[in-house]
């Protein structure tokens, strides 16, 4: 890549010339003049100066362009040591904190006895930062959930999952608010939520995909939700609901944190977790593979992702057996 590209890089890294230019160890007229040069050829300003300095529209799209061609030339690479045959390299792989602790440690297990030099290094992050990573180039790869598309971003749908209510029956029972009369519920019973108008619900902050999708259902339900507690930690929330002190949503991934928790409970014989549908809750979460259009992917990577899509399939096909298959305790009338 021309030097001029580089300082410009550099230069949209720090929104300073003066930085930029001492992280090269260069002086800041040096990395100005790389700029103008640029400009002038281009026949267009990159930067307004002031009051801040930021970058023009003519500026944003040289940037895209600028990434693409260090995602080429990093492919490039990348690329010819496939063609010797080398199997040292690295992945940089973003995905949420609760789907990583369920299926990556057996998806590494798997992928470091085919490629034992391959490094992989996780981020764990919430979909949108992890979209700015990629932009960036500071990511191989990514588990989106409802990523925004974006024109430099290739989109591989896994699947889409639907969103449960979790709760113990003692919970449901005491907010049942409804014209019938009781009836037990089971694991895979589809609930009416205006049935229980004041049932506490633990969920996650603002940015959560699933609280999203949950807080535009409720509003089209013209249902308020009598939120108690908010926390990323799904573990938090099991234990919240385990306790019967409020109710929880989660998408189908997330059940096989319950299952487990479950298989504890009944160990010990308390009530159970019940994992319910919710009526007229149609919206989905869209499960995407990420990545650059314009980078190459090596075959490791390429093995690396078709284990992540089987992974989520095998622990899709284990949550659909155990919805068929709920212990006779969460069945019992």
């Amino acid at each position: 890549m021309d030097n001029a590209y580089r300082m410009f890089l550099l230069a949209v890294k720090h929104m300073n010339f003066t930085k930029a230019a001492d992280e090269i160890f260069v002086t800041q007229q040096c990395l100005s003049n790389h700029i103008k040069r640029l400009e002038l050829e281009l026949g267009t300003e990159l930067f307004e100066r002031s009051p801040r300095l930021r970058l023009t529209a003519a500026g944003e799209s040289l940037l895209n362009t600028v990434r693409q061609i260090e995602a080429l030339e990093k492919g490039l690479h990348e690329e010819l040591r496939d063609l010797k045959e080398e199997t040292v390299g690295e992945i940089r792989f973003g995905i949420n904190v609760t789907r990583a602790r369920i299926f990556l440690p057996s998806l590494f297990e798997q992928f470091s006895a085919r490629y034992p030099k391959v490094r992989v290094k996780t981020v764990t992050a919430d979909t949108v930062d992890l979209a700015e990573m990629l932009r960036k180039g500071r990511l191989s790869v990514f588990l989106g959930v409802d990523c925004e598309p974006q024109k430099l971003f290739h989109m591989e749908n896994i699947s889409r999952e639907s969103v449960y209510l979790i709760a113990t029956s003692t919970l449901l029972r005491r907010h049942y608010a409804g014209l019938s009369p009781w009836r037990p519920l089971r694991t895979g019973d589809t609930v009416d939520l205006h049935d229980f108008p004041l049932l506490p619900l633990t969920g996650n902050l603002n940015v959560s995909t699933t609280y999203q999708l949950l807080k535009e259902y409720l509003t089209a339900q013209n249902i308020i939700p009598q939120q108690t507690f908010f926390i990323g930690d799904y573990d938090t929330q099991l234990s919240l609901c385990g306790r019967s002190l409020s109710a929880m949503t989660c998408p189908t991934l997330i059940l096989d944190l319950l299952i487990d928790y479950n298989r504890f409970k009944e160990r010990a014989h308390a009530d159970p977790l019940l994992i319910l549908r919710i009526k007229d809750l149609t919206q989905t979460l869209k499960i995407d593979l990420v990545r650059l259009k314009s980078a190459y992917q090596p075959r490791y990577q390429s093995f690396f992702e078709e284990l992540v899509r089987q992974q989520i399939l095998n622990y899709y096909e284990k949550i659909g057996r155990y919805m068929n298959e709920a212990p006779a305790a969460e069945k019992a009338p």
